[in-house]
């Protein structure tokens, strides 16, 4: 598709200046050997989902997720049971011991509270799992696009660089023989260096890439797909986007955080029992008995712990009101970037898309007109600065084929972004 009109010429003679100008055309050989991959490259695009899965950081995010998980198993728990023990002589000369036992039961609400805000975490780290397999897969998808366009454009560059080489060889010798003036040969020799430089340019960004593409993979694998256009979206999905999630999570964990610690600074009650010895004479006068250490006293204990004098809790529920609030607006603002961007993004698919379908139809036109020129070059209609022209304009349009090809796939890959269908996009690959 890029340059189906590099033909390899057999030695032709041109005549120019009453003299025949002899040269060899480079054709798409070479540039067939640069595009066909290799065996070793087998990375495809639905394989990244997988390659993504054992990324170290999607590792970190799921073993913090699967720890929120028992820790929101655990709202039942207790506080501590209370154990006392007690011997001496606190009631009279004899050796005497008490014991007791004592748990603090919270409420019925204040259990409600704690399992929301146990249950409201876990949520919350789930949803964070989620936003970076979306982003991570989002990242890798649109670097393993630039390596795809990086290739083309490497590939094309050097491709007109190796006959930009030939011509200005050529150019050197015609000069020499003076059948060429020294501005022709300076254009031919401006343009070797800029094709070189573009070349060089395009093989540093590809190697750049596929550094990024290795961090995301963990392999040295390249791309063996091709730089194709991604089917244009017809409709939206209409479903929920793990960052939309992780803002409302953020603000229902705040919320459960606060209704949390207004549970806990509510009563709470204390239930508990008690067995001791009283040695000696006991009773009221006139009726006094002795209780050995054999006799035992045992009774229950009820206790309601009251913060009747604490006015840092209610400072701490004011401040989670207010970050709860905020959170709120934060979200909504959020929210409303993020449905601009998907608008935004929508816009810029079908301008990219409209651009790219003209861009076709234009290079349709310019192969025609290399062929064309071809054939004139042939018969000895043109010379070689005017054939030069034309291949010159098919390396440019090609060029900019490619960057709008390029730029199309991105956007398209921010809308399946956007909608969260990423994964079945590139399954359909």
């Amino acid at each position: 598709m890029l340059l189906p009109c590099l033909y390899t010429l057999k030695e032709q003679g041109f005549r120019r200046r009453g003299s025949t100008l002899r040269f060899w055309f480079i054709g798409t050989a070479g540039l067939v050997l640069l595009a066909l991959p290799s065996q070793a490259q087998t990375l495809r695009r639905e394989s990244l989902p997988a390659l993504l899965q054992e990324q170290k950081a999607m590792q970190a995010a799921e073993q913090q997720t699967q720890a929120h998980a028992w820790q929101a198993k655990n709202w039942a728990q207790l506080p501590r049971l209370q154990l006392e023990w007690m011997g001496g002589q606190y009631n009279s000369i004899f050796w005497d011991n008490y014991f007791a036992i004592r748990q603090e039961l919270p409420l019925f609400w204040q259990f409600k509270a704690r399992k929301e805000a146990s249950n409201a975490t876990y949520s919350l780290y789930q949803s964070r799992q989620e936003v970076l397999a979306a982003e991570l897969l989002y990242n890798a998808l649109l670097v393993y696009e630039e390596v795809l366009y990086e290739q083309k454009m490497q590939a094309l560059y050097h491709e007109a660089a190796l006959m930009a080489d030939s011509l200005l060889a050529m150019a050197k010798r015609s000069n020499q023989a003076g059948n060429l003036s020294s501005l022709e040969s300076n254009q031919i020799q401006l343009k070797s260096y800029q094709y070189g430089r573009l070349e060089r340019m395009h093989r540093a960004a590809l190697q750049k890439a596929l550094q990024r593409l290795k961090l995301y993979t963990g392999t040295d694998t390249q791309p063996s797909d091709e730089l194709l256009a991604w089917d244009m979206p017809m409709k939206s999905a209409g479903a929920s986007h793990p960052l939309e999630k992780l803002w409302q999570a953020e603000y229902e964990q705040q919320k459960a955080t606060r209704r949390f610690q207004r549970a806990e600074s509510m009563p709470t009650l204390s239930i508990g029992y008690f067995n001791q010895s009283l040695q000696g004479w006991q009773g009221a006068p006139g009726e006094e008995r002795y209780y050995d250490a054999g006799k035992r006293f045992q009774g229950i204990m009820l206790t309601l712990n009251l913060p009747l004098f604490n006015s840092g809790l209610h400072k701490l529920q004011q401040a989670n009101r207010i970050a709860e609030e905020a959170l709120r607006y934060d979200m909504e603002w959020k929210q409303q970037q993020w449905q601009v961007n998907k608008d935004n993004n929508r816009a810029e698919l079908q301008r990219l898309a409209v651009e790219l379908e003209e861009l076709q139809q234009l290079y349709r036109l310019v192969e025609k007109q290399l062929q064309q020129a071809q054939q004139a070059l042939a018969r000895g209609e043109f010379d070689r600065m005017t054939f030069l022209n034309y291949y010159l304009q098919t390396i440019d349009w090609t060029a900019d084929y490619y960057t709008r090809l390029y730029e199309y796939n991105r956007a398209v890959i921010t809308w399946h972004y956007h909608e969260n269908t990423l994964e079945e996009a590139i399954s359909q690959f």
